[in-house]
């Protein structure tokens, strides 16, 4: 997980690998820290993300509400087509906003 600060009012988290039980369970922890610790939008990028399960999708939406209960947003960015096209078989997109790219994540959130 590699966290970096865009702006003041923006970060991007970027995933590798697989998001399955067990490293979701190593990962969470951090990934909810680095969350909650900024009061800013969080882009979540997925390119380097191989696998998705169930528990890395818990993990994605119990992020994108907290960030919600502050007023900021989580977007999902770039993720391979393997994992966009599980994301979009749980309908994540209608509760969390998917993009094809960073820099179309960026634009939307005005970055």
């Amino acid at each position: 997980m590699q966290v970096t600060e865009v702006s003041a009012s923006l970060q991007q988290i970027a995933l590798s690998g697989f998001l399955d039980a067990a490293a979701v369970e190593r990962l969470e922890p951090q990934f909810a820290a680095a969350v909650a610790a900024a009061d800013r939008d969080t882009i979540l990028d997925l390119s380097g993300v191989d696998y998705c399960g169930s528990l890395g999708i818990r993990m994605m939406l119990a992020a994108a509400k907290a960030l919600q209960k502050r007023g900021r947003k989580l977007v999902l960015a770039a993720p391979q087509p393997p994992v966009r096209t599980v994301l979009e078989t749980v309908g994540i997109g209608s509760l969390v906003p998917m993009t094809a790219s960073v820099g179309d994540a960026r634009h939307q959130l005005g970055a």
